[in-house]
């Protein structure tokens, strides 16, 4: 059985951190080192607040070798190709990436360069990269690039996390939830391609339609909603804390669905807000976290769902599987997420040149709202600036009838 193929293992450790990751080691590593002299495993991780966790985990797992831990500081080629060249001079048997999106992406990389293990330790949650069979990774200082890795074998999530994660760095746990708003969108869009072929239309579709694993990256945002639901009822207060666990496992599980189909495919995860946050990382000079990006992106594309989209169906029209602009919005409220995209800095003129944008980064995934709009919708809509302004505006007014600003 290849090793993409495996069953993508998640361990949870509360206590006895390195008996538990020598345990882990010694099921998926331990055979890999046979015939291998000197094998070690490469350790991986950020330059933030989890460095000195990272540096902890080689004395707590003394029956195994490890690599000078190797500080990620950029997800690009240039680091990529450092650690491809050190991977094959210190025979390196496996890999551990601990730490944030670029540490876990290069750690995929080069394991699946390599053909090595990959077991990834998180450190926050601003992405639903975690186990998924994606690495986005920055060419020659150009615009990051998504590229088909081999998912991880396993995951560590160690409870708790660094104190210094959850109470000075919130924003590594609630993007998370910005992220995860735009699974709706994006299995929405996902079936719409399904519904365009059935109708006769020549749409072009690499991963056919799974309404199996739609549904669990669906369920994975409503089980996040639910519980902010029953706090805000209750009048309490939500805490980055109280939603480390929920977020953490639903993007995993949004990473499984994304690893598992054939071929791997971002379909169930990645919406029009997901583009809408692409294009930002082109524009923006420094891109905010990629949470808060997609999530501002969601609620642009809900918005646009609910006022232009001439489609009723519940699962893919104006509310995909009954969630909308509004339900999206009062949960960023509540849990003090940027629900405005000046919340992160980013003017007016940015964010309409990300909405024209979108589309054609979006161009190959066929068929998604964007290109539904320009192509199939009577009247079609041309996405250009005054269409963004108007969308920006709308939203505006919105809020202030929601009195939200």
């Amino acid at each position: 059985m290849r090793e993409e193929d495996l069953e993508i293992e998640v361990v949870e450790i509360k206590k006895n951190l390195g008996r538990e990751i020598t345990k882990l080691f010694d099921k998926i590593i331990l055979p890999k080192t046979k015939g291998v002299e000197s094998p070690k495993i490469m350790l991986l991780n950020g330059s933030g607040p989890t460095k000195k966790f990272a540096k902890k985990i080689p004395k707590k797992v003394s029956k195994y070798s490890f690599t000078e831990p190797q500080e990620i500081k950029e997800a690009d080629s240039e680091t990529c190709t450092k650690l491809l060249e050190l991977a094959q001079k210190e025979n390196i048997v496996a890999l551990l990436s601990v730490g944030g999106g670029k540490v876990l992406d290069v750690g995929k990389f080069v394991g699946s360069y390599h053909k090595k293990s990959v077991i990834v330790c998180p450190t926050s949650t601003t992405h639903d990269g975690i186990c998924s069979s994606r690495a986005v990774i920055r060419k020659n200082g150009e615009y990051h690039r998504s590229i088909n890795v081999n998912p991880p074998r396993a995951v560590i999530l160690h409870w708790p996390w660094p104190e210094s994660c959850t109470k000075t760095h919130p924003e590594y746990i609630l993007s998370g939830l910005g992220d995860l708003s735009d699974k709706p969108n994006a299995c929405a869009d996902w079936l719409l391609t399904k519904v365009m072929q059935e109708r006769g239309e020549d749409v072009k579709e690499e991963t056919n339609f799974n309404k199996t694993k739609s549904k669990k990256s669906v369920d994975a945002f409503k089980e996040i909603l639910d519980i902010l639901k029953k706090k805000e009822e209750k009048g309490e207060a939500i805490t980055p804390v109280e939603l480390v666990k929920p977020v953490m496992h639903s993007l995993i599980t949004c990473g499984k669905q994304m690893s598992s189909l054939e071929p791997p495919s971002a379909r169930p995860a990645s919406g029009p807000g997901h583009l809408i946050s692409h294009a930002l990382d082109k524009i923006l000079p420094q891109p905010r976290l990629h949470g808060y990006q997609v999530g501002i992106g969601a609620l642009i594309s809900y918005y646009i769902r609910e006022k232009y989209l001439d489609l009723d169906e519940k699962l893919y029209g104006k509310k995909p599987y009954g969630i909308g602009f509004e339900e999206v919005a009062r949960a960023f409220k509540y849990a003090r997420i940027p629900k405005h995209w000046k919340e992160l800095g980013i003017d007016d003129g940015d964010m309409i040149n990300a909405i024209v944008e979108a589309p054609e980064i979006g161009k190959d995934r066929w068929f998604n709202l964007f290109e539904y709009l320009k192509e199939d919708h009577k009247p079609k809509i041309n996405i250009d600036g005054i269409f963004a302004n108007e969308i920006l505006s709308g939203i505006e007014e919105r809020y202030k009838e929601m009195y939200f600003i």
